[in-house]
């Protein structure tokens, strides 16, 4: 395994208001088995861009992202540009995470007080075949949201969201003007102007800060559910598509100063994040926008971080419960790719059903910063996957690894 990168990076403000960066790297990269055999049946590197065959077995790829952002004030900020977002308090986020590509997007933040408002528009694509317009043009679809965040008190944050992924393969629909009022429900809008294939989700994210630095957190998100179901559980109707987060970190943990703990529990239904539509699932380039396990799992990581001078060294420790599809045509609900009107099952159905496989993912890495201005760092580490049905998911590996890099994008491999 091996990675070489180069690139560029361009920040600077124009007045006192507008501000912009830009950055492109390019890279070849020969990466560990399961992340290799990802970029190659995607045809994409899992958080960068498309990736091209280089050599026998490693790809050539690049990194793009930039934007412009205007403060207009006290109460409104803009930002429009090519990039991710995040949204949460976790390492994973259920409803927002920069484990995709880069996406061109438009965001405006309104802060009042305690309130903050953020809407987004941005536009997604998908590569695959099936969806794919004349000429091999990548098909389109459109996401619309909306996030309300209110501090209440000086502890407790809450925020409640909400987004609608629409458009259709065929791109009959375009992008439509009706979605950019920013302070509308889309689930009305959709039904007026005659979209029956789009997909909304919502959720809520919350966070608690305790005394001695720590803070619990925690996130829900519900693509679609019914209420008679919710209340008979043990039934396990493939209706009730949802996900949820637990958490908890620990700042100067255990009364030492610079030591980091993380534990935290995700899991998602099956099902959740897919939709009927082919195109209108909750992902973009072939990546999930949300967890990158997709759906049909459950997730407990353990991150430890101690820094000591320029000296960091890191453990983290991922165990997770899936269920792979036993073959292409099967659907039991982890791939949010596959439109849910072609599942296996309709009840019974809860986290594992398919076929069973148990993942384990822990890396160690300690560190020397060489640079603080642009975290120039030489590090030295060792990184282990393994799976119970590598055949179904991705195959197992370890790697060994020592570099000298400038560590500016997160690039998630831990799956």
């Amino acid at each position: 395994t091996y990675r070489n990168s180069r690139g560029l990076r361009i920040e600077g403000q124009l007045g006192e208001r507008f501000t912009f960066h830009t950055s492109l790297v390019e890279s070849q990269a020969r990466f560990a088995a399961h992340v290799n055999e990802l970029a190659g049946s995607n045809e994409v590197v899992p958080g960068y861009w498309l990736a091209k065959t280089f050599r026998d077995d490693a790809y050539d790829f690049a990194y793009a992202t930039g934007e412009i952002a205007y403060d207009a004030g006290k109460f409104f900020h803009f930002r429009l540009g090519r990039g991710k977002q995040f949204i949460g308090e976790g390492y994973r986020s259920m409803l927002m995470s920069d484990n995709s590509v880069n996406y061109p997007f438009f965001r405006i933040e309104t802060t009042v007080g305690k309130v903050k408002y953020v809407n987004l528009w941005a536009v997604m694509s998908d590569l695959r075949p099936e969806v794919a317009l004349a000429d091999d043009v990548y098909a389109k679809k459109y996401l619309s949201m909306h996030y309300l965040s209110i501090n209440i008190g000086r502890r407790w944050n809450l925020g409640l969201f909400e987004g609608m992924m629409w458009g259709d393969e065929l791109n009959r629909y375009g992008f439509d003007a009706n979605f950019l009022n920013p302070v509308i429900l889309y689930r009305p809008v959709e039904f007026a102007q005659g979209f029956t294939g789009g997909n909304i989700l919502m959720g809520i994210n919350t966070s608690y800060q305790l005394p001695g630095g720590l803070k619990v957190y925690g996130q829900i998100a519900i693509d679609e559910f019914l209420f008679e179901e919710i209340r008979d559980w043990s039934n396990g109707s493939w209706l009730n598509m949802m996900a949820w987060q637990a958490g908890v970190k620990w700042g100067d943990a255990l009364g030492i100063r610079n030591l980091f703990l993380r534990a935290e529990y995700n899991a998602a239904r099956p099902y959740t994040y897919a939709h009927r539509e082919v195109l209108t699932n909750w992902g973009h380039y072939s990546q999930p926008l949300a967890h990158p396990l997709g759906a049909n799992f459950s997730e407990l990581l353990l991150h430890a971080q101690y820094r000591r001078g320029r000296w960091q060294g890191q453990l983290a420790v991922h165990t997770a419960a899936l269920g792979r599809d036993e073959n292409k045509e099967a659907n039991w609900g982890g791939d949010i790719f596959k439109p849910f009107n072609q599942r296996s099952t309709t009840n019974d159905v809860f986290i594992g059903n398919g076929v069973p496989s148990d993942l384990l993912y822990w890396r160690a890495e300690v560190s020397y910063l060489a640079n603080p201005l642009y975290n120039l760092r030489l590090q030295l580490g060792v990184q282990h996957r393994s799976e119970d049905e590598p055949t179904l998911g991705l195959p197992n590996s370890q790697i060994w690894y020592l570099g000298l890099k400038t560590d500016m994008y997160d690039l998630y491999q831990d799956y």
